[in-house]
Formats: structure tokens, C-alpha cells, sequence
């Protein structure tokens, strides 16, 4: 039932658009080509909405309220979109049409999450207003992100083109305005305090509780996953 209300939606806001606009970026040929792409975003994005709505109770278990049109929930919705799109083989500038959908949403619902991170399955962005995933950004699945968080590089320009935008364990929920910053590891079933800005590495189950420049743990931080 969640797949097929996505499917719509995605078809009512980008089949006609791409077929008039981005049919050729994409590598499309036929209306049935842009369809299969729609749909199996939707086919993810299914799995976010369903742990939405069993997450968050101020949604009532509601799907229309976590698909109006600026809600946090249709940034992860276009994402989902767009990162099939940067990630697709053959001809057409696809990666053109990817990052105008990922603008779009930034546009809509003020969260920038470049199509070119890695998102696991499950996710939940929530308010997620200024939220900014970076583009080699890797998150597990499970995680639930805030507002205001920034999963960024250190360096403000001239950054190297590798990898340098944290690496998310699994189940980890990262607190408002928390900020991960540089090539980190965020252990699974780590809790990023609100504010907390982080540039070291975080083990599994570790809990950050200060905004400061290194974090505090409520145990003795293990080594670094291989």
C-alpha cells in the first residue's frame, strides 16, 4: 500500500517532467524506462515511510501527513530518486537530472542530502530543516537524523576529491544541530547528542553528551572498526 501511494506521488511530481525535460539525461527511451526508475525509488522509499510512521508518533500512523509537500519525509523520498539516477550506467547525463531533483527538495523542505551519499535502508529524517549529507557520506540502516545536523567535511573549500564525509553505523540517531564532520566512524547503535560536534571516531554504542571539539563517552571508546 506504501509503494503504490509513493509510486504515485512520484509519478504526479517527475514522469512528466522527466519525460519533457531529462528523458535523454537519463538514458530513457520510452515512457515504460521512466516509469521502472520511478517505481523502484518508490520501492525504497517504502521502507522509510513504513519506519516513519512507526517511529514517529506525532504522525498518528498517518502517511498523508509525512507526504505533504515540504514535509522532511519527501527529502528522503527525492533522494531516494536522485541517487539512482547519479548512479545509473549507459548513455545521458543522468547526474544532471540527479542533482536538479536533489536541489528541488532542498528547495521544498530546506534538508540538502547529495545524491551521490549512501543511505541505508529504513531511513527517517524528522523536521530535518538544514540537515546537510555530504557526498561521499555513508549511513547504515536504521538511523534517524534530526534538524540542523551536518554530516560534512572539515574544510570549508579545497577539499580533496576522496573520501572525506563520515562513514553512519547502523541504528545510530543523531541528535538537532549535531555536526560529524571529516572521514569519522560512527559506530552501530552510537547516540550523537544535540549540538555535539564530532571529528574522531565514535565506537559502537557510544553516546556523545557535550558540544565540544572531542567527544565524551559514557565508556572507553574501542578501536576503530576495520
Amino acid at each position: 500500500m506504501l509503494e503504490t501511494l509513493l509510486q504515485d506521488r512520484l509519478h504526479r511530481a517527475f514522469c512528466g517532467k522527466l519525460e519533457s525535460e531529462v528523458l535523454v539525461d537519463i538514458g530513457a527511451q520510452t515512457r515504460k524506462d521512466t516509469c521502472r526508475v520511478l517505481d523502484r525509488a518508490a520501492a525504497m522509499a517504502a521502507e522509510d515511510l513504513a519506519a516513519y510512521l512507526n517511529r514517529d508518533p506525532a504522525l498518528l500512523g498517518e502517511a498523508g501527513f509525512a507526504l505533504v509537500p515540504n514535509s522532511p519525509f519527501m527529502a528522503t523520498l527525492y533522494y531516494r530518486l536522485a541517487h539512482i539516477l547519479w548512479n545509473m550506467d549507459g548513455a545521458g547525463d543522468h547526474r544532471n537530472a540527479a542533482y536538479a531533483i536533489s536541489q528541488r527538495a532542498r528547495a521544498d523542505t530546506g534538508a540538502d542530502i547529495h545524491p551521490g551519499a549512501r543511505i541505508g535502508r529504513r531511513f527517517i529524517l524528522d523536521h530535518g530543516t538544514n540537515t546537510v549529507i555530504g557526498a561521499t557520506t555513508s549511513i547504515g540502516d536504521d538511523c534517524y537524523v534530526l534538524n540542523g545536523v551536518v554530516l560534512g567535511a572539515r574544510g570549508i573549500s579545497g577539499n580533496a576529491d576522496s573520501k572525506r564525509h563520515p562513514t553512519i553505523g547502523n541504528r545510530v540517531q543523531i541528535g538537532s544541530f549535531a555536526r560529524i564532520l571529516g572521514d569519522v566512524y560512527v559506530g552501530d547503535d552510537a547516540f550523537i547528542g544535540p549540538h555535539s560536534c564530532v571529528q574522531s571516531d565514535v565506537p559502537a554504542g557510544g553516546k556523545t553528551r557535550s558540544a565540544t571539539s572531542s567527544c565524551r563517552f559514557d565508556f572507553e571508546p574501542s578501536k576503530r572498526a576495520s
